[in-house]
């Protein structure tokens, strides 16, 4: 058992990498982590991870969403698109629930994942960056020899370092490791800012912010506070350089909130023309990932997700999968609640990146975008039991 363990807990967070690498590692990554966790469920009490309030809130949810599919537009569609993403889910939850929870070796566990995390995000960070040198997706080239933008899922790849930025910044400083941590900050600070996306330069520097500010004692001024700032001013300068185009995009920050500007790409006329979709099914929804089948138009243009999970939820499941969809982010608020002061900046700076990263980026329905979000979250919530002490100890 103990082997089994320790072969999850490095196989467990590598989800996150194959998340962006292809559909087809993704899908070995999570059906590995499947046959893994059913050989250690039979080993241990059930009733452990049954009584466990985030899994219980997150089963709600899925099955309020089930309900609400009966009404969907594209009745097999939606079922089927529905069954992938409530397993995946609930596997990724459920193993890091156990994982970093409930294990006798769930310190050792949440070490080997912070680490496989920090190194993810600094290669996904470095991948975007050689994207922005080389002018080409070199993933997709490696592939399937064909040169296109970085832009296909650059903004997945950008919430993943985003989300890990504080995990990772955490460790590197609780491990006293000095060249780690300036490695963090200027790699993913430069990825973030060469890749040209505001919706990832609007949450990193939001997380950031959180970090310092609660790291701080809520003081806004600190000696931390500057070399944050000459650090990350240093990295944006060093993407100016390397990425005209990171120029162009934080200049256009001057009117993207103004009637002529470009409402961040359209997401403003995306989220109206959703709201109205949601308005004629208020109640059930259209059905999980509906937008594929039937795009909402927003102008000379149209988008198969809202890119915002909450108006994602409402279109597809309605009231009747939203207010669950709430219970569930009560639920996890109360598991974050009296978090010590240890973890407490990478934890809530996390936590920030997620929310500013679901208002305008990944779809809650996509299978490697939640289980990805799923593994940042369990690891979160394994951080949170064991802040006070220090990792790695």
């Amino acid at each position: 058992m103990k082997n089994f363990e320790k072969i999850l807990s490095y196989i467990f967070p590598a989800v996150v990498l194959a998340g962006f690498l292809g559909r087809g590692v993704f899908n070995v990554s999570v059906l590995l982590v499947l046959l893994l966790s059913i050989a250690l469920y039979r080993k241990m009490d059930f009733d452990v991870l049954r009584r466990d309030p985030v899994l219980r809130g997150w089963f709600i949810f899925l099955f309020f969403v089930l309900v609400a599919n009966i009404f969907a537009i594209e009745l097999s569609f939606s079922l089927k698109k529905f069954s992938v993403f409530a397993i995946y889910s609930f596997v990724v939850l459920g193993s890091g629930r156990y994982l970093y929870g409930y294990s006798m070796d769930r310190d050792g566990n949440l070490e080997r994942a912070v680490s496989v995390l920090t190194f993810t995000a600094l290669f996904v960070s470095l991948l975007v960056i050689a994207n922005t040198l080389a002018g080409i997706d070199l993933l997709e080239y490696i592939r399937k020899g064909v040169k296109v933008p970085q832009y296909g899922n650059y903004h997945f790849r950008l919430s993943i370092a985003v989300n890990i930025f504080a995990i990772s910044f955490y460790w590197s400083m609780k491990k006293r490791l000095p060249y780690l941590l300036i490695s963090v900050m200027a790699v993913e600070t430069m990825g973030v800012f060469c890749s040209g996306s505001r919706t990832a330069m609007v949450a990193f520097v939001g997380m950031l912010a959180v970090f310092v500010f609660v790291k701080n004692g809520k003081r806004i001024f600190s000696r931390e506070l500057f070399i944050t700032v000459f650090l990350v001013g240093a990295a944006v300068w060093a993407s100016y350089i390397l990425s005209p185009y990171a120029k162009i995009r934080i200049g256009s920050f001057d009117t993207t909130f103004l009637p002529k500007g470009d409402h961040m790409s359209g997401r403003y006329e995306l989220f109206a023309a959703t709201a109205g979709e949601i308005s004629k099914s208020l109640l059930y929804g259209r059905g999980v990932k509906s937008a594929v089948k039937h795009p909402v138009e927003y102008g000379a243009s149209s988008s198969k997700h809202p890119h915002n999970i909450y108006l994602e939820v409402l279109l597809d499941s309605g009231l009747v999968g939203f207010i669950p969809f709430l219970f569930f982010l009560w639920v996890l608020y109360r598991s974050f609640t009296g978090v010590g002061t240890d973890a407490a900046p990478a934890l809530y700076a996390s936590l920030a990146g997620l929310f500013l990263t679901s208002l305008a980026s990944w779809s809650i329905w996509s299978a490697n975008h939640i289980s990805v979000m799923m593994t940042v979250l369990a690891v979160l919530l394994g951080m949170s039991a064991s802040s006070g002490k220090r990792m790695g100890s």
